[in-house]
């Protein structure tokens, strides 16, 4: 049997691993002309860039095992992130004196962190059978929550009474021990992983079409015709598949196939795309070497909820030194935002930010390439899971049944894990 899978980021990557593995024949069809979509690279002068914040979790089983299987060669650099907010001209540390610190500056009071860091670093795990709302509140304070947690999770995740405590609390645990160990490549950028990985599933049989765009997806006596390249139907453009896994955008697979789209899709309202994000990027010398995510705030501090979106940034890692970067989203609601995306704004943004750390030997800020708003409540029926349509899949972060508690690469793996296995029961 031929299956499709559209799209070779890394969701792509591991549902074709997966039908590989099961003795499916492969296609992976990616519109750009690289491999990798977000979790990819390609090189900008003497760096390496990366199309998104990605780091590997070396707890995170699935991905772990298809990099092993893959591309055991691959040398990944192993670190401990500690983490770290900026606030009003200043980095507070996320530990318990610089939550300490950073709530002085705020003017709040402080016991609320003190129980938190303590609960934290004695790993008590209160928050279980508790969505992260109701556990933020109650560990900070409905001050804290109100300042700090609801603004950069709401824009990011929407609505924190739908997730899970454990998902933020598990993460902020980590953040205020030693920090979680997390991997990265030593060369080539993030791309590295998803580059060599396709290169194993190549040897393995799987074929990968790039620079191409589908046009339309039909169904038809329980097979899919893909359209490729062609802005109406095309009898001689057409691939026949048993199968189709989509791990495209929830846009975009409307506008190839309506016809799945009605069927699967709940009706969608106010979609809009903005670009919504600069990225600011610090990069260190090998010898003070470490992973730091920072997160900034910026110094008016009065953004509203923002719209959720993903988009693609930039993780600067220069090709001959061990280097990693700071990476953060400045919200669309901000000041500093309201300026146009030209060159004027970039250089005050980096006079606003020069010298906050002494090491730092490169920075320098990227307008994001594009946007799309992802807001799976919204876009996807939770009815997905009782109403298949047979021989078609979807896999993605971006879905509603996609575990939200696992770090991104994990999710996507998981997520086609379950996919590649659902397909293999509806096709038998």
């Amino acid at each position: 049997m031929e299956v499709a899978v559209l799209g070779s980021g890394f969701s792509g990557i591991a549902c074709a691993y997966y039908l590989n593995k099961s003795g499916f024949k492969v296609t992976v069809i990616e519109k750009d002309n690289k491999i990798g979509g977000v979790a990819g690279s390609e090189e900008f002068d003497a760096y390496t860039l990366d199309f998104g914040p990605h780091i590997i979790g070396l707890d995170a089983e699935k991905t772990i095992s298809i990099l092993n299987d893959m591309a055991p060669e691959m040398s990944i650099i192993r670190k401990r992130i500690k983490n770290s907010l900026w606030y009003k001209g200043s980095i507070y540390t996320f530990d318990f004196p610089g939550l300490v610190k950073m709530a002085v500056k705020m003017g709040r009071k402080t016991p609320s962190l003190a129980r938190f860091y303590l609960k934290s670093a004695l790993n008590m795990k209160s928050w279980k059978d508790e969505d992260a709302e109701s556990w933020l509140k109650r560990s900070f304070g409905e001050e804290l929550y109100k300042d700090v947690f609801s603004p950069i999770t709401e824009w990011k995740i929407s609505s924190m009474k739908n997730v899970p405590a454990s998902w933020v609390a598990t993460r902020l645990a980590g953040m205020t021990k030693t920090g979680k160990l997390y991997g990265y490549p030593s060369v080539g950028g993030f791309g590295a992983i998803t580059e060599n990985v396709s290169r194993g599933l190549e040897k393995n049989g799987v074929k990968f079409v790039k620079g191409v765009d589908v046009s339309e997806i039909t169904m038809r006596n329980e097979k899919f015709s893909v359209y490729t390249n062609t802005d109406k139907k095309d009898e001689d453009k057409k691939k026949i598949f048993d199968a189709v896994i989509s791990t495209i955008p929830p846009s975009s697979l409307k506008t190839v196939s309506p016809e799945i789209w009605q069927l699967i899709s709940k009706p969608i309202k106010n979609i809009s795309y903005k670009k919504s994000a600069i990225g600011y990027y610090a990069v260190k010398k090998k010898e003070r070497w470490k992973m730091n995510y920072c997160t900034f705030f910026p110094s008016d501090f009065t953004f509203k909820r923002l719209t959720r979106t993903t988009y693609y940034t930039y993780n600067i890692v220069p090709k001959d030194v061990e280097l990693f970067c700071i990476d953060n989203y400045i919200p669309e609601d901000s000041k500093l935002n309201k300026e146009r995306y030209d060159r004027d704004s970039i250089e005050k943004l980096e006079t606003l930010f020069r010298g906050f750390e002494k090491d730092v030997v490169w920075k320098r800020f990227i307008e994001c390439k594009y946007a799309n708003p992802i807001q799976p409540k919204e876009y996807w029926s939770e009815e997905i899971e009782r109403t298949p349509i047979k021989g078609f899949g979807l896999a993605g972060y971006y879905l509603p049944t996609t575990p939200i508690i696992d770090s991104g690469l994990e999710a996507c793996a998981k997520s086609a894990f379950s996919t590649v296995n659902k397909l293999i029961k509806q096709l038998k």
